[in-house]
């Protein structure tokens, strides 16, 4: 039977020109690539190469099985790949997310309920997660919206609010709530790559943010920084309340998102793995 290593080694060779250089690159020496090549046109019965003293050439044949080879090869990746893929399905839930909050809560279900399942998360548009949802490339995705789509179960599963974190001498640390409109001309710490949150600086253009992308970068600044930032009811679960620092909800209608869970209705149960 023919070894996939075989045919590698005859592409590389075609691709390198030479026994020489081939060895090299397949890191083997030359007499073990010699008397590969010669076991593999064996095994095939026909002949691949015209042999001179010097130099190693082809024969028509030769390059009709080095192309044969190449699409084999594809397809044994693509075959890899489908096969490991199969087994994730059973045991990895792929969930697409449209900001950090969704993670945080799945995160913290499952730790709770211990139901052995590992998680594969990937945070992008809405529209985009929708249509992985749809292909079945993602089994679970989050939205900031009811989903109308008859092969689509949407729910609603939790709401996050925003809130601005000060420190008690700052002159919004008294109020119970503000709106966006309190934060003109302010600095204001901000977290990037959250989703649907980014959206935030579109709202707030008299805002000037001080944008950090790397989250431990930021957990060290607003320690260190006297600097009002973000925080959620969701991150105050995750990470705990703002030490030393007062959170003052937003109430403007933009700063409290519904999430929304969403399976094809084939994959209902999933949702019980996560409420």
């Amino acid at each position: 039977m023919i070894d996939l290593n075989q045919l590698q080694q005859l592409i590389t060779f075609f691709e390198e020109g030479t026994i020489t250089r081939a060895a090299e690159k397949l890191m083997i020496s030359q007499p073990a690539l010699t008397r590969s090549l010669q076991r593999l046109e064996e095994e095939l019965d026909v002949k691949l190469f015209i042999r001179q003293k010097n130099k190693t050439t082809f024969t028509d044949t030769g390059l009709f099985v080095v192309e044969e080879a190449m699409k084999l090869l594809t397809h044994a990746e693509h075959f890899t790949h489908i096969a490991k893929r199969h087994e994730l399905k059973h045991s990895t839930l792929f969930i697409g997310i449209c900001a950090p909050g969704p993670m945080f809560e799945i995160e913290s279900n499952f730790e709770e309920k211990k139901t052995g399942h590992k998680i594969k998360f990937s945070m992008n548009s809405t529209n985009e997660l929708i249509t992985s949802l749809l292909e079945e490339t993602n089994q679970i995705v989050f939205t900031d919206y009811l989903v109308e789509d008859e092969r689509i179960t949407s729910k609603p599963m939790f709401k996050e609010q925003l809130n601005i974190a000060v420190l008690p001498t700052h002159p919004l640390a008294s109020k119970e709530e503000i709106t966006f409109k309190d934060l003109s001309h302010l600095s204001i710490l901000l977290l990037t790559d959250l989703g649907v949150w980014d959206n935030l600086s579109s709202i707030l253009t008299d805002v000037h943010f001080i944008r950090q992308q790397d989250s431990d970068a930021f957990n060290d600044l607003i320690t260190a920084s006297a600097l009002p930032y973000f925080t959620t009811n969701i991150t105050q679960q995750y990470y705990g309340y703002a030490d030393g620092k007062i959170e003052i909800p937003i109430s403007d209608k933009e700063a409290t998102k519904t999430f929304y869970i969403n399976v094809l209705n084939k994959n209902k149960h999933l949702i019980n793995l996560l409420l």
